[in-house]
Formats: C-alpha cells, structure tokens, sequence
C-alpha cells in the first residue's frame, strides 16, 4: 500500500475516534444537564415540602420545592383570592391574589401543596372556594 493513503487513512481514523469521544462527552452534559433541572425522585427525601401538612385550606402553609442539589426553586404561599366575577374559567388570571382577606361568593384561597405528575413530585397550587370567607392565606371554618 501507499504512504499516502495509510497516512490518509490514520488521519481519517484518529479523526472519527475524537468525533465519537467529542459525541460522548456532549451527550453525558446534556444528561447531567437535564438532571439538574428535573430532580431526582427520592421517596424518603422528597424535595417537595408542605409547612401545613398538603391540602388544607384552614391553616396557612407554604409549600417548597428544592432541587437534587438541596437549592430552594420554587415556594408559594397560601394566600387569599377574589374570582373575577365576569369570568367563569379556571384561568388562574381571572383571580386577583394576594390579598389578605376576603368574603363572599367568589372568595378563594390560592392553596399550595406537594402533588405528583407522571411519577415525579410536583409543587401545585389550587384555587378552592372559602366558603365563610379568607383571612391571612387560609379559609375560615365559620
């Protein structure tokens, strides 16, 4: 064979080799990348938290979500809201939050808890109406 072309094809060679190394190392960042966003499910350590025990909507709580590192992402607060009374959706704007209290028909409380989506913990949050009205993020038990 000719030098040429065995130098040729040593370069070719050398040159896929860091291509696959090059593919392999890009792919292992995206994974530790993603893992990072999305954190790991770990049942004993959940890294979602509820101060007031889940979906109870007569004691304030706030709900904290952390990420695999153990870095607080996300915390909401329960808190009181008034629904828009010219709409009948369940558009999270059509209600005005963050209001200390309220009464009436369209008072609600915004509460925040720790649920699940498709297996993995989640930090959610629900409008639930307060029937005898809301004070400081929690509904009044009469």
């Amino acid at each position: 064979m000719n030098k040429k072309i065995i130098i040729v094809m040593s370069i070719l060679l050398v040159l896929m080799v860091l291509f696959v190394i090059s593919y392999l190392q890009k792919s292992k960042q995206l994974i530790n990348s993603e893992k990072n966003e999305m954190p790991m499910v770990d049942k004993n350590n959940s890294p979602c938290t509820d101060s007031d025990g889940g979906k109870n909507i007569y004691t304030k709580g706030n709900t904290v979500y952390k990420n695999n590192q153990g870095t607080t992402i996300h915390i909401t607060g329960d808190s009181c809201a008034m629904k828009n009374e010219n709409k009948q959706s369940e558009n999270e704007a059509d209600y005005i939050q963050g209001l200390p209290s309220c009464a009436g028909i369209n008072c609600y409380v915004l509460e925040g808890y720790c649920g699940e989506y498709q297996g993995s913990p989640i930090d959610a949050k629900e409008f639930i109406q307060c029937q005898y009205g809301c004070n400081d993020g929690a509904c009044n038990s009469k």
